[in-house]
């Protein structure tokens, strides 16, 4: 009976990946691009030299003040990062949000193109970074040393290259189905 029920459930979960067409989305939150606190930082730098020459100088240090402001604002409005993962079938797609307002598709590979996936803390990651030292890496994560992140080892035109993405369980069942063999742990 038992059996049965774990039977059940198990084709209950396919039917359910399938009927999605192989379609999984996951996002998560990304860091803050080094960009972005330069560009503050620049902005406070500006509105402290532009408070200084108001007392000094007044109309002239009042411009700077204003432009350092809105370097400021500026950069904190884009400081929210989040990556989306779309995978359909053994297509991936990453996707970069902005502050939730813009959207940028940043990198995209096929099953053909995975050699291996692993953890990112794994011996196989490390030993493709030995035997590959001029690999690169794409890191689509908050923190690389998380529990769920997984690198995807490419083959891209002949040149190795790593996807680093955090996933969740329906992910992991997604690469379990369309991945296969292609996952080590």
């Amino acid at each position: 009976m038992v059996l049965m029920v774990q039977r059940k459930q198990k084709t209950e979960k396919r039917k359910e990946m399938f009927n999605e067409n192989g379609y999984v989305e996951h996002i998560v939150k990304g860091k803050t691009p080094a960009g972005v606190i330069l560009a503050t930082v620049i902005g406070v730098i500006i509105s402290l030299i532009g408070m200084g020459l108001v007392f000094a100088t007044g109309g002239i240090g009042f411009s700077f003040l204003l432009i350092g402001i809105a370097v400021i604002v500026l950069a904190m409005s884009k400081r929210d990062v989040e990556y989306e993962y779309i995978m359909t079938n053994d297509d991936v797609d990453i996707s970069r949000i902005v502050a939730k307002s813009s959207r940028k598709k940043v990198y995209s590979f096929t099953g053909k193109d995975v050699k291996i996936i692993t953890k990112a803390d794994s011996v196989y990651r490390d030993n493709e970074h030995q035997a590959n030292p001029d690999i690169r890496s794409h890191v689509f994560v908050m923190d690389e040393a998380g529990d769920n992140v997984y690198a995807f080892i490419l083959n891209v035109n002949g040149k190795p290259e790593e996807v680093l993405i955090e996933t969740n369980d329906r992910v992991m069942e997604h690469i379990g189905s369309f991945f296969r063999g292609k996952l080590k742990k």
